[in-house]
């Protein structure tokens, strides 16, 4: 398992993902092609999944919902394919879906589970 934030830098005021702007992207897919065992890509939650789609994976679907996975082919990595979601994010912030860690958690295990198939 490897952990690392889509965006590498961006201007900010405040701690809130809504007020990211001017985000560039970390080179996901230089980490993907030297870690060949890597076969899924958790975004924690839907800034991470706005971002990555816009800076490194344009042809995904907009709007991912909360636990949806899709197969991605980056084109870069082919004849690779991964599977990516959307997952909630770890924010101990409440939401209206999610009120704590165990809210999150089902979700987050199931998606990494090794017992489920790519």
């Amino acid at each position: 398992m490897a952990l690392w934030d889509v965006i590498a830098a961006c201007d900010r005021e405040g701690s809130l993902d809504g007020a990211i702007r001017n985000e560039e992207a970390n080179d996901v897919l230089g980490l993907l092609a030297d870690k060949p065992r890597v076969v899924r890509v958790a975004l924690n939650g839907g800034k991470a999944a706005a971002s990555f789609r816009k800076l490194l994976a344009p042809e995904l679907p907009a709007g991912l919902a909360i636990g949806e996975t899709v197969v991605w082919r980056p084109a870069a990595l082919a004849p690779r394919a991964f599977s990516v979601c959307r997952l909630p994010s770890t924010s101990p912030i409440p939401t209206r879906n999610f009120r704590g860690p165990g809210d999150k958690a089902g979700l987050w295990m199931a998606f990494l589970s090794p017992e489920v198939p790519l």
